[in-house]
């Protein structure tokens, strides 16, 4: 194997590695609200239909 293709299949597993880090970063167990009243919507954005509302304190698996 040359040098050059060494080294192009090292940057794409670094490349690949970097891509799926984040979907190990993802929390588990619970947040809580600090708001005082979220509206919970079909999508991201305010024009979305409102599907339901959390409240200040309100405990929400994540």
């Amino acid at each position: 194997m040359t040098k050059t293709r060494k080294i192009f299949h090292l940057l794409l597993f670094i490349s690949l590695f970097w891509l799926l880090l984040p979907g190990w970063a993802i929390a588990s167990g619970t947040a809580t609200v600090t708001g005082t009243k979220l509206n919970i919507r079909q999508f991201p954005s305010t024009t979305a239909k409102i599907l339901g509302q959390v409240k200040k304190g309100d405990k929400l698996p994540v």
